[in-house]
């Protein structure tokens, strides 16, 4: 792993120059792009917090501790804005009949975080695919299923859960196709009612997910971010799903100020992606505080750090 460090210091995932945090400027009367950078830091900007992987449930011993802690980071960082970039449950299907506690407990967490005036995105995972009234219910807005675009000092950002990012076998894909259907969900909480569907899945996913890095995930990962770089669409990426957190910048692979990050996972790393003051940064909480793993100017080009 890789800390702030000066020229010459490389992102966690490797190969780049390490950087800083990122915010949007708010000026009445004014585009925030047009504030000149020496008079930026004088004037407020709401902080991006962006966090995944959180697959409560899938550890119930330690899931309070796990919100408890979440609650307070996204407190000290003072985020005004929230996105949980997938896999937040690890395997809740949404019944009638049953509302798992964790889930109640995130929902009020979100609840909290909402009446303090914060704005929520939740962007959906491949473990969030059959809770989708829920979280529409709690934050108000439909999950989004694949990306969300956010604008932070005039730079673009691309956020995704990761899923798509890499190759998965036939019977894999033709799996997610199939759960992605309404009417499975509906015929699957039918078949076993009363909790039974809540229990299968989250058996199931004990036993067979693994949480462990893998370089082939990773791998694809970085190479879809390039790809998504390289359109334009967008001149900063974050992604989660692999579980390793990282934080490159692609300006030399893609011929414009770009990069990528990954949020990691926040069920055994703790590690979230921090936007504001002008930085992109990659951190993790430790001991009840914030430890920067790696940053990046938010418009990093060739030669900036």
């Amino acid at each position: 792993m890789v800390r702030n460090g000066g020229p010459g210091a490389t992102g966690i995932h490797g190969g780049s120059p390490s950087v800083s945090p990122v915010y949007s400027y708010a000026v009445p009367g004014r585009d925030a792009a047009a504030v000149p950078a020496a008079f930026r830091p004088f004037f407020s900007a709401p902080v991006l917090f962006v966090v995944s992987d959180l697959h409560l449930g899938k550890s119930p011993d330690t899931d309070a501790e796990r919100l408890r802690a979440l609650e307070a980071c996204i407190a000290s960082e003072e985020a005004s804005v929230v996105v949980f970039l997938g896999d937040v449950f690890d395997a809740f299907i949404e019944s009638r009949a049953r509302v798992p506690a964790i889930v109640d407990a995130w929902g009020q967490l979100a609840g909290r975080l909402l009446a303090q005036g914060c704005t929520i995105h939740y962007v959906m995972g491949n473990h969030d695919r059959w809770h989708r009234s829920y979280v529409s219910g709690i934050i108000g807005q439909a999950p989004i299923r694949h990306v969300l675009h956010l604008d932070r000092e005039g730079v673009r950002l691309h956020l995704e859960h990761g899923d798509r990012g890499h190759q998965h076998n036939a019977v894999t894909r033709f799996g997610r196709w199939l759960s992605d259907l309404r009417w499975i969900h509906r015929l699957y909480t039918r078949m076993l009612p009363f909790g039974g569907a809540q229990k299968l899945a989250a058996a199931v996913s004990r036993r067979f997910a693994s949480f462990e890095p893998d370089t082939h995930i990773i791998g694809g990962l970085q190479a879809y971010a390039r790809q998504t770089l390289r359109t334009g669409t967008a001149s900063g990426i974050i992604l989660g799903h692999c579980h390793q957190m990282g934080l490159q910048d692609l300006s030399a692979q893609t011929g414009r100020a770009s990069w990528y990050a990954n949020s990691g996972d926040w069920y055994a790393d703790r590690s979230y992606v921090l936007i504001g003051q002008g930085q992109v940064r990659v951190c993790s909480w430790r001991e009840g505080r914030r430890e920067t793993m790696a940053s990046l100017s938010l418009d990093a080009g060739p030669g900036k750090v």
